[in-house]
């Protein structure tokens, strides 16, 4: 059974029934028309234009990205607690190495080892 949420996202599963998902199009993948549907949703995922008609899911139509889901979709991940806890080290090793070199460039009267 397949459930087709509101906003064109979906479980597929042998376990979802009609009860389950109440305010989602329930979708019998194995008939014809139902393989029909799948196999649109596949396609034209996430841009898509769910059609119903009296509370049932009839049709699936592509369509263009919007703006801003276009633009959601080019935005970078936000980082993780690990990525930006990995810049705040790097940049504390950065200014580390910047003190010890003025340190060594000082005790050596100002010529480089280098």
């Amino acid at each position: 059974m397949l459930a087709v949420h509101r906003n064109g996202s979906y479980d597929l599963a042998d376990w979802i029934t009609e009860d389950m998902y109440p305010n989602s199009y329930k979708i019998d993948e194995k008939t014809p028309d139902g393989a029909i549907i799948f196999q649109k949703l596949n396609e034209h995922a996430p841009y898509l234009t769910l059609v119903a008609e009296d509370g049932v899911l009839i049709d699936v139509i592509a369509r263009s990205a919007t703006p801003e889901e276009e633009a959601a979709a080019n935005a970078p991940l936000p980082k993780t607690d690990e990525q930006l806890l990995i810049e705040q080290l790097l940049n504390q090793i950065a200014a580390q190495q910047t003190a010890i070199d003025t340190l060594v460039m000082d005790a050596l009267g100002g010529v480089s080892s280098v």
